[in-house]
């Protein structure tokens, strides 16, 4: 008796780990994505408009990469070191697209490792993802002051 609930309590466990595979559409997440380059968006009172300023890779001397595996998992990667792993729960995949263009571009929110404030937002199309990634050196500053990061595929 005691080895079923051992057995039970192991598998109620597992099972409640929410995990998304790459499936469908989203398989186009699927593969390495470099950073690319970084738009600064900031709120201009005077005219009314964000303001927008271009930050290349290139201004900085490590290399950035995600990583997104068929199995639901995300690696943020530097100078081709895992620095974090994440579970891929989605909020929202939909063929719509607010900054990218092309035929199969979709819109994502994803949560990652399922956890509510920790997330990771964008649009994806065949060879670029733009994202809100929070592993870069530019971090989100309000929301008036912010980042759009730029990745293209790497593989």
């Amino acid at each position: 008796m005691k080895q079923l609930f051992y057995i039970l309590a192991i598998g109620l466990t597992l099972a409640s780990c929410k995990k998304e595979k790459l499936e469908g559409n989203s398989r186009i997440l699927e593969g390495k994505w470099k950073w690319s380059y970084s738009l600064h968006r900031h709120w201009n009172f005077a005219t009314d408009h964000f303001d927008v300023t271009d930050i290349p890779s290139s201004n900085y001397p490590d290399e950035y990469f995600l990583e997104f595996d068929r199995k639901g998992k995300v690696k943020y990667i530097k100078n081709n070191n895992e620095e974090n792993e994440y579970r891929i729960v989605f909020k929202e995949f939909v063929n719509e697209c607010n900054d990218l263009s092309g035929p199969n571009c979709y819109r994502f929110a994803i949560l990652l490792n399922n956890v509510k404030d920790h997330g990771l937002g964008g649009n994806v199309n065949q060879d670029t993802i733009n994202c809100n990634d929070t592993n870069l050196p530019l971090e989100r500053l309000s929301e008036i002051n912010y980042y759009s990061h730029f990745y293209v595929r790497a593989n």
